[in-house]
């Protein structure tokens, strides 16, 4: 999935582009769908510890949820929403911490306009089996960075 830097006013946002206009999403006990395909994503993090939000600003979600939904009775929540299609000239983004990310599931479809630019260097990074930090990433190229 491509990364890009949102700006809103005068902060940066750093997501993962999970889907373009017409994609149809959904996410189902916190496994990503694309267009009915499970995307493997070995780069995000929840807590199992860390219970499930339902909160308010998921109900924006009801406008894009796919013909034939109920919105009647649809209750998002960080680890159950959709299905949702993408807006034209829209993205839909997801935090790698999704447990701590301010991200489509709150904000709604992003504008391609608003997504400014790719990320260069790696910030932060963790193993994704044991969940430790790999300081020997943090700070490379992304473009030289291996994968694991």
């Amino acid at each position: 999935m491509p990364v890009g830097y949102l700006r809103d006013d005068s902060r940066f946002y750093l997501s993962r582009i999970a889907g373009l206009a017409h994609d149809t999403l959904a996410m189902r006990a916190g496994r990503l769908l694309r267009n009915g395909q499970q995307i493997a994503e070995p780069y995000a993090w929840t807590d199992s510890a860390t219970p499930d939000i339902t909160a308010v600003e998921f109900q924006w979600q009801r406008m894009g949820l796919t013909l034939g939904s109920d919105s009647t009775t649809y209750q998002p929540n960080s680890r159950n929403w959709g299905p949702l299609v993408v807006l034209a000239a829209h993205a839909f983004v997801l935090g790698d911490n999704r447990d701590n990310s301010l991200d489509s599931r709150y904000l709604g479809f992003i504008p391609v306009e608003r997504i400014q630019r790719q990320p260069r260097r790696i910030y932060f990074s963790r193993d994704p089996d044991s969940g430790s930090i790999r300081w020997n990433r943090i700070g490379l190229d992304i473009s030289r960075a291996p994968t694991r």
